[in-house]
């Protein structure tokens, strides 16, 4: 048992060493694409440790990577557009069909994003009209816009 803990002790300072040597080259590289390039490393020193066994190894001693969080920005204010003023702030429907409103939101696809914009009839709550765009450009609005005139 003593030989197998050295043996498993030796081991881990071998691929350690090699992690430590790949990411001085490539800083920011992840376990999964690690394994893929570690993998001829295990084979010439015989080893036999999984893509799990190296995360767990890589996760005690603290060398994961952390995740990148993107924050995409939707609402720009400080522009230097004419801004509207806000006509309907006091006004209540009373049915249907008297007002919507609208709103954008972004939803993260892989990587990147798209936008979802939306028109909702603000009595109902009902989704009268939606576009779903790679930009924030104005087709999306519009199109949502569009939309909701041509399914009534």
């Amino acid at each position: 048992a003593i030989k197998q803990m050295e043996k498993n002790v030796f081991e881990f300072d071998l691929v350690l060493g090699e992690i430590k040597r790949i990411r001085k080259r490539i800083p920011g590289i992840g376990s999964g694409k690690l394994y893929e390039l570690i993998k001829p490393f295990f084979f010439f020193h015989q080893l036999k440790i999984g893509r799990d066994k190296l995360h767990q190894l890589m996760k005690k001693e603290g060398l994961l990577v952390k995740q990148k969080h993107y924050k995409v920005v939707t609402t720009q204010s400080d522009h230097s557009y004419k801004k509207y003023p806000n006509r309907i702030k006091d006004f209540i429907p009373t049915g249907s069909e008297q007002l919507w409103v609208s709103d954008m939101t972004y939803i993260q696809v892989g990587r990147g994003f798209v936008y979802l914009s939306l028109i909702m009839d603000a009595f109902s709550r009902k989704i009268v009209g939606w576009a779903l765009q790679p930009t924030l450009e104005a087709k999306g609005p519009v199109g949502a816009f569009e939309n909701g005139f041509a399914n009534p």
